[in-house]
């Protein structure tokens, strides 16, 4: 715990609080390898769709960048910038559901957390967000800017191998029924339902 070190706000919960009215179902556990793996994996992935999306709007495909010591000055600026904002719409994201959100930084990571129970509706925006504005923000100025597609490419690329735990966990939650509560955890998130759901249809693992 002592490796999560908040910036704004308190850090993550630890274990699974009661709440009332909900029963713990489970627990998810992100495993930090596992979902890097899962970054490098989409990052071929999203080259196709960034291609195919850039040149739909006109724009020419895009496959390398040039390597020179201002590019990489200005490639990890960029990079820093892109966390920074990558956490900051997850943030935005926990507004739009009513709570406050907060940062921080772990091993390796940076993270956006919330202290209260949210909906699976309101835990997908969350989860969501950085993926969808950046991203399909990358490939609107690549299509319509013909300077930005190396540039944007490079952007989306580097938010897609960051965003590996962002789709597993989108892919895990989305299994859920709407009735479900989900809390933010240091580990993961925990699963909960109203107790007259659990007794009547239990979720599948």
């Amino acid at each position: 715990m002592e490796e999560l070190r908040p910036w704004i706000g308190s850090p993550p919960i630890v274990d699974p609080p009661d709440i009332p009215g909900y029963k713990l179902v489970r627990g998810e556990q992100l495993s930090i390898v596992r979902v890097s793996l899962l970054g490098l994996l989409l990052m071929p992935i999203w080259l196709i769709i960034y291609n195919f999306g850039v040149v739909a709007l006109g724009g020419e495909m895009s496959g390398s960048f040039t390597v020179s010591l201002p590019n990489l000055i200005i490639g990890v600026t960029f990079a820093i910038g892109l966390i920074v904002f990558h956490e900051a719409l997850h943030g935005a994201g926990v507004l739009l559901t009513g709570n406050l959100p907060s940062f921080g930084i772990g091993p390796g990571f940076a993270y956006t957390t919330c202290h209260k129970p949210l909906t699976r509706n309101g835990y997908l925006l969350v989860i969501v967000l950085p993926l969808l504005v950046i991203n399909i923000g990358a490939i609107i100025l690549g299509g319509l800017l013909p300077g930005a597609v190396g540039w944007m490419l490079f952007i989306s690329i580097i938010n897609t191998a960051g965003a590996g735990g962002d789709v597993w966990m989108l892919v895990r939650v989305m299994r859920l029924p709407s009735v479900a509560r989900i809390v933010d955890l240091a580990s993961g998130f925990a699963v909960y339902m109203p107790v007259q759901a659990t007794t009547a249809s239990p979720i599948e693992p």
